[in-house]
Formats: structure tokens, C-alpha cells, sequence
């Protein structure tokens, strides 16, 4: 049941928005924008609508780390992807962060099983006919996540919320078993040829079992952050998911042999050349001769201009964001290469590779409310062009190399090839979205609605988007023609039937009648106007574990907003933003360029986040070197709770504790996961907070240097069970 508020907020399926181009003491170069656009300059500055294309605003001047520098020019963003016309709706039960990868066709190639962490429910549904066949219901807040088939087509469930595996029959549509795994399931995968099970858990370890064992046969620490298990021959390839990081192991000892990452990127065409690393590894998959394939993000490197817009798209770069998405394929011993950008993208949550490995199908959850054929939900191209390098675009803009935004075919001139498939044009013709002399441009498909459930002709393998409303979570291929597609809200399943023809036939199924609908969660994970999220940053309502670089302030690390947020204002670590309207003006109206939020959906985004649950402890209360730790930590002598205090362990001043600046007392709920710490990165351990004095602050940061190494072991057991 939901509670819903009659208030909407009507946002713009298109704008053009100014984004002050700032530094702290360099001049601004001359910035043209088109007719009729209004600008407000910097103190002293200059506006003008101008009175034709390529009129220049405003002239000469800085602009100042706070945005009130004198006579600044403002530069031109274009705003082609904002969400529409959420209103006001809150859940009674907050629905957990999107973690994608939720979808699988079994070995039959005809039935689909669907879990769904939002309704702890788990769907069978035959695809030739369309139709739900089973609903199995689970416990509340199980969240089942990633399943995979066994051997004897038995499914089983990795159960976030429960730290559990379900076993599902699907053609009875029961659960025949439930064993208990790790506080945090992940990724899970079944390797035939020892028919053996591997369940990848965040906090590090890969558990194996048998499909019928009620305990693991094996249990390996690897690395924390754990997220995808793909079997590759006689080795697992492992994710983890903030980084990234790929980790080759050894299937039947648990070594590791290998590490890997995806390559770095840069390209002219992509922030004007700015550097990018790998970050997010949303969903990883195997692919049918080896190796895999990985829907991730890449974040910048280089400085982060907190201005309005500096975050999003800018001067009309729809690949200008500071965070974007891509494809990486990686196989063992080889290099892997850095593909396209792909353009207003917004949350890589799922992908999925055709049975003859060709092409792969990517779907976007963070362009759930955005305008119909301004952004893409659903992007299908080759596998070799969206995973190898693109030297003359960079941003794949074209419908083969990425997403073309406004979702046409790119069909040549008069005597030219089907861009689909080639991308030649004809006699005269133009590589674009105009047709070549004497052609003609390719049509868009239409949509009409027939009888049945089953839609009209809607675009194939490349042209309009043909998942036209929702939030996917999920993308799978049945058969080579075939693709489904998963939608979290409302609850469906989408056919796409058809594409090697020029349209394909879509059959909608619905799995569920119960909205999960809740602003605070919309609004977290959707596109902001910019090109990308707030989860974009903070994956699965957590942190990306990167530090940023950001211009006149310095390096920052992404915060944790799990564990509640009320109470522990002021924001940020300098504490500048005083409360979560503040923080919501300044950074997802001001910075990321999103829509100015009424007074209830502020509130609603903040009800969302104050219920995000904190990653579970990585220590028991219980262990006797946490009991040691915690007499430590309330020790007036050592003085970590003069700070560290009440409930969220935080008193939520600006202090300087040794660390060249005073910063926020930051929460330590979960303080365990948030490697690396401290407001710049520079510990990238908990120990190495407490080693290096240059980095944590010395004895001015609590009076730790006396502490033996037995001491200090047992004040980081005590933190880690926070």
C-alpha cells in the first residue's frame, strides 16, 4: 500500500540551462548559445538574449570558488534527459537501492524466471505464450537478487535481505529449499562441469556448494566488495563491484591468479579529453567462447568544478558528464579495450549477451522517467562495437557504437546499406541523422496498441526505444531475435519479439498488481537532467568508493548517506550545507542541474534516505577483541567517543583534527565498508589511519600512538562491528 500525495511537479521534457563555467582565478573563454536563451551573469557580469544563433552572453571576468566572482560568463548546457512528472508517493516499506541483474531464461529457451527484491516474490513465465505460470512468495525482506539454473533446472536464489539461498522448482513454482549463506549475498553461478555452486559474498568471501548442500563445501576469503561470479573454463572470473576490479580464480583451490581492470579512457570528443577509471561493475556476465562482459561506469580524474552543471552534461556534450557508462569484454590473458562512452546512460544496472555472443543488450534504470525518445531504457548493438576502441567518436552517439539519444536507425541515402548492420550510406549520403543526396532518412517505427496485450510494430536492433515507460532492472536474450526486458515499477516483463526484422512485436506480462512507487527512490535513482544519478555516486544507496578532485577544495571521498541521514547535519565534509534542503539545492538542482524540488518531494527523498540500511557489521559484538576495542573507544584517555558519540556515533561538528583543515565528524555506522578513509582517501586501510600520522591527524585525532599493535587491532575489530 502507498501513501500518495496529489501533487506534481511538471518537469520539462526539454531545457536549456545555464552552467557556469568557473575557476578560481583563470578568465572564461567566450561561450556562444542560441537564440532567445537567457543567462544570468556573475556579479557584474552581463545577459543577453541574443538575436540569432551564436549570440555570445555576458563578457570577460572569473568566476570565484563560491560562484560570486565578478563579470562571469555563462556557458550553455542543453538538458535533453529529465525525468517527467513524478508527483509525491511514499511507500509504506522503503523499497530497496536498484541492484539490476534480476532476470534469467533457462537452459530450455522458453521460460523466464524473474526475482523481484521489491515484492520478495519470484516469477515463472513461459515466453512463447506470454504468460505467468507460478508466483512464489517469499519471506519480507528476503530481496532475492541473482538466481542461476543448475544441472537438473532447479533455480537458485541469492537472498540479499535474508543472507540465504532459495532453491526453486520452477515447473512447480515452490521453493524446495532454503539454506543459509552470508550476511551478503551477491553474485552466484553454477560450473557444470563439477556441478558445483559459487556464491560471492560483499564481504569477501566466494562460498561453494553443492545445489542439494545445506552447508558450503568450501568457503574463500578473497577481497571485500565482491559482486559477480562468472565460470570461465577451469577458473571463476569474480567483480568487485566498487572498483571494478576483476579477480581470476583458481575453481577448485580459491586462488587468486590474476587481477584486472578495465582499461582507462579518454577521448576528445568525451569532456573535452578528460581522463576516466573504471568504477561500478554493475553486472557482469559470461560470454558463450569465453571471458566476459561488464556493464559498468567510468568516473573522471581529472578536477571536478563544483558549479552549477559541473557535474552533468555541458556545452551540449551529451557524454560530458563526470560519470558515464560502458561496456568492457575481458578474457583471460588478453588486454581488454576501452570502448565508447555511451550518452545519457544513466545506471548500467544490467546486460545480457546473444546466444551467438554478437550482440548485447544493456538496459538503463536511471532513465526510468525520462521523456520517450529523449533517452534510452534499452540499448541492443554488436558486441565488438560497443567493447572496442572508437578513435573517431569516443562517444557513441550513432545506434551501433551507443545509444543515439532521440533513438533513430541512421538509414542511408539512395542506394546506401541498412546502418543496422554496416553503417554505410548511400550515393552522396551522410553518417548521421540526415540522409544522404537524394535518400531519404530512416522512418521511425510507430506504436499502435493492439488487442491482447500484445503491442504494434515498435523499432528492432536499432531505432525508437521500445520500452516506453518504467524502470528496467533487468535484460535478457530468448533466443537470438528475442529480447526481455524486466521492469521494477510497474511490475512487468517485456517481449521484444523480432529483431532481426526491421520492427519487433512486444508482449507486455504483468507479475504484479502491488505499486511500489515511492518518490524518495525515484528521485535517487533517476536522471537527473544531466546524465546521470544520484546513485550514479552512491551505488545501491551507498558510496562509490572513489575520491574526487574537486577545483578549490581539494581531493574529497564519496560519503555513505546509509545508516540515517537525520540528525547528523550540517552536510558534506566541509559541514557547509546546513541541512538536506541546502544539500538538495546545492548539489541536485545547482551541481547535477536537476529540476528544483517542492518542499514534499525534498521531504520524501530524505524519508528514502534516512531508511537506506547500513551494510551489516563485519565483526560480532559479541568477539571478545571487539569487547577489548570498544573499552578503548569509550576510553576518556584515547577519546574517540568525545566525538564519536550518541547513536549515529557522531556529534556532528566541524572540527580539525590534525588533517590541514577542520572537516565533519563523520558517522561510523558501517565505517568497516568505506575503505579508503578519511576526507581525502589517504588511508587506505583502517590501520593505515592510525599509522600514518600525516594522513589521520596524529594523536589530535584521538590519542592512539601509544596504543600497542594488539591495541590498535582490537579498536579496529571494535570498529568494524559498528
Amino acid at each position: 500500500m502507498t501513501r500518495v500525495t496529489v501533487r506534481r511537479a511538471a518537469w520539462a521534457a526539454t531545457a536549456t540551462l545555464p552552467v557556469l563555467l568557473w575557476a578560481c582565478t583563470s578568465n572564461m573563454r567566450s561561450v556562444d548559445g542560441p537564440s532567445g536563451t537567457m543567462f544570468s551573469g556573475g556579479t557584474g557580469g552581463s545577459s543577453s538574449t541574443g538575436s540569432g544563433p551564436g549570440a555570445v552572453f555576458g563578457t570577460g571576468g572569473t568566476f570565484s570558488c563560491t560562484g560570486n566572482g565578478m563579470g562571469g560568463r555563462p556557458a550553455l548546457m542543453t538538458v535533453i534527459d529529465g525525468p517527467q512528472n513524478i508527483g509525491t508517493i511514499e511507500a509504506d516499506v522503503a523499497p530497496p537501492a536498484i541492484s539490476g541483474g534480476t532476470l534469467l531464461v533457462l537452459g530450455d529457451g522458453t521460460t523466464a524466471v524473474a526475482t523481484d527484491p521489491d515484492r520478495d516474490r519470484v516469477y515463472v513465465i513461459d515466453v512463447p505464450t506470454g504468460t505467468l505460470t507460478a508466483t512464489v512468495v517469499l519471506t519480507a525482506g528476503d530481496q532475492p537478487g541473482r538466481l542461476v539454473e543448475d544441472g537438473a533446472g532447479h533455480v537458485h536464489v541469492a537472498l540479499r535481505g535474508a543472507g540465504a539461498i532459495a532453491t526453486i522448482d520452477p515447473t512447480a513454482g515452490t521453493v524446495t529449499m532454503r539454506r543459509t549463506a552470508c550476511a551478503t549475498p551477491r553474485g552466484i553461478a553454477y560450473a557444470a562441469s563439477s556441478g558445483m555452486l559459487y556464491l560471492a559474498c560483499a564481504g569477501g568471501d566466494l562460498m561453494v556448494f553443492t545445489p542439494a548442500g545445506a552447508t558450503p563445501s568450501m568457503t574463500w576469503s578473497l577481497d571485500q566488495d565482491l559482486r559477480d561470479v562468472v565460470v570461465d573454463g577451469d577458473a571463476l572470473l569474480v567483480t568487485r563491484f566498487r572498483s571494478a576490479e576483476v579477480l581470476e580464480v583458481d575453481a577448485t583451490t580459491g586462488a587468486i591468479t590474476n587481477r584486472q581492470r578495465p582499461p582507462a579512457f579518454s577521448h576528445p570528443a568525451v569532456r573535452q579529453g578528460a581522463s576516466f577509471e573504471p568504477v561500478v561493475a554493475w553486472r557482469a556476465v559470461p560470454m558463450p567462447g569465453g571471458g566476459m562482459v561488464m556493464a559498468h561506469q567510468r568516473g573522471m580524474y581529472d578536477k571536478v568544478v563544483p558549479a552549477p552543471g559541473g557535474y552533468g552534461t555541458s556545452g551540449g556534450d551529451p557524454c560530458g558528464t563526470i560519470v558515464h557508462s560502458c561496456v568492457t569484454k575481458m578474457k583471460r590473458g588478453e588486454q581488454a579495450a576501452a570502448g565508447p562512452a555511451f550518452p545519457s546512460f544513466v545506471l548500467p544496472v544490467d546486460i545480457a549477451v546473444s546466444p551467438a555472443g554478437d550482440k548485447v543488450a544493456v538496459v538503463a534504470a536511471g532513465n526510468g522517467h525520462s521523456p520517450i525518445n529523449i533517452t534510452r531504457r534499452l540499448f541492443i548493438g554488436g558486441t565488438d562495437d560497443v567493447t572496442q576502441e572508437w578513435p573517431e567518436g569516443g562517444c557513441g552517439m550513432d545506434d551501433k557504437h551507443g545509444p543515439a539519444p532521440s533513438g533513430n536507425c541512421f538509414l542511408g541515402g539512395s542506394g546506401g546499406a541498412d546502418a543496422r548492420s554496416t553503417m554505410d550510406v548511400g550515393s552522396g549520403g551522410v553518417s548521421g541523422m540526415a540522409a544522404g543526396s537524394g535518400g531519404s532518412g530512416g522512418a521511425n517505427a510507430t506504436r499502435p496498441t493492439g488487442s491482447g496485450g500484445t503491442m504494434g510494430p515498435v523499432a528492432g536492433f536499432c531505432g525508437p526505444d521500445p520500452v516506453q515507460e518504467g524502470e528496467p532492472i533487468a535484460v535478457a536474450f530468448a533466443g537470438d531475435d528475442t529480447v526481455l526486458v524486466q521492469i521494477r515499477e510497474p511490475a512487468e516483463l517485456l517481449v521484444l519479439r523480432g529483431l532481426k526484422a526491421e520492427t519487433a512485436q512486444k508482449t507486455i506480462v504483468p507479475l504484479s498488481s502491488v505499486s511500489r512507487a515511492d518518490t524518495g527512490h525515484a528521485l535517487f535513482h533517476d536522471n537527473s537532467s544531466g546524465g546521470l544519478a544520484c546513485a550514479s555516486c552512491h551505488p545501491e544507496g551507498h558510496d562509490d568508493g572513489r575520491v574526487w578532485d574537486f577545483d578549490c577544495e581539494g581531493p574529497r571521498r564519496t560519503q555513505d548517506p546509509s545508516g540515517g541521514l537525520v540528525g547528523t547535519a550540517p552536510f558534506h565534509w566541509n559541514g557547509d550545507l546546513a541541512d538536506f534542503s541546502s544539500l538538495v539545492q546545492e548539489v541536485y538542482v545547482r551541481r547535477m542541474s536537476g529540476p528544483a524540488l517542492g518542499t514534499l518531494q525534498t521531504t520524501e527523498l530524505q524519508d528514502w534516505l534516512n531508511k537506506l540500511p547500513e551494510l551489516p557489521p563485519q565483526r560480532s559484538a559479541t568477539d571478545s577483541q571487539v569487547t577489548r576495542g570498544k573499552a578503548l573507544f569509550e576510553s576518556p584517555a584515547v577519546g574517540c567517543a568525545s566525538c564519536h558519540t550518541g547513536a549515529s556515533y557522531t556529534n556532528n561538528a566541524t572540527v580539525d583534527v590534525g588533517t590541514g583543515a577542520p572537516f565533519q565528524v563523520p558517522s561510523l555506522h558501517g565505517v568497516g565498508w568505506r575503505a579508503p578513509y578519511m576526507h581525502d582517501g589517504c588511508a587506505a586501510t583502517l590501520s593505515d589511519r592510525f599509522t600514518n600520522a600525516t594522513c589521520g591527524g596524529g594523536d589530535k585525532h584521538g590519542v592512539t600512538s601509544q596504543l600497542s599493535d594488539g591495541d590498535r587491532d582490537d579498536l579496529i575489530a571494535y570498529l568494524q562491528s559498528l
